[in-house]
């Protein structure tokens, strides 16, 4: 297995010592002992040469779209207990008119995740794509 350092902020730039000290010798540890770094940003790729960049496309600016038209809603999950079925379940049945698709692998090993997907995918309103790659996001 292996131990990624997932850096998703610059939290340098108002420490002073003797925090900044402190801050700084844990990342020191965190990038020595880690196999790899990951950083959320690309801003970020300058303070740590040779990382993996996960863009959190907070660059990315809003389109100019008419918002009374979208009538698709797209979720990527795991779906697992941390999914909140009643809410989904509820939005899905009372947006009739939208379109609900799902992407994500289902954690049947977890008891009831299936028998409670299922029931979501019952609705006419909802696709199901099966689970995603990485790659593929």
């Amino acid at each position: 297995s292996l131990l990624i350092f997932d850096v998703h902020d610059w939290l340098f730039y108002e420490a002073v010592f003797p925090k900044l000290l402190l801050m700084r010798s844990i990342d020191w540890l965190y990038r020595m002992t880690s196999d790899g770094v990951m950083v959320l940003s690309a801003e970020l790729l300058p303070h740590y040469p040779g990382s993996f960049l996960l863009d959190n496309a907070s660059h990315v600016q809003e389109r100019e779209t008419d918002k009374s038209q979208a009538r698709e809603v797209a979720l990527i999950a795991s779906v697992d207990n941390r999914l909140d079925f009643e809410l989904i379940e509820r939005l899905i049945e009372l947006l009739p008119d939208v379109k609900f698709h799902f992407h994500g692998w289902v954690q049947s090993h977890l008891h009831g995740v299936s028998a409670r997907f299922e029931s979501l995918c019952r609705h006419e309103n909802v696709v199901y794509h099966g689970p995603y790659q990485n790659a593929d996001l």
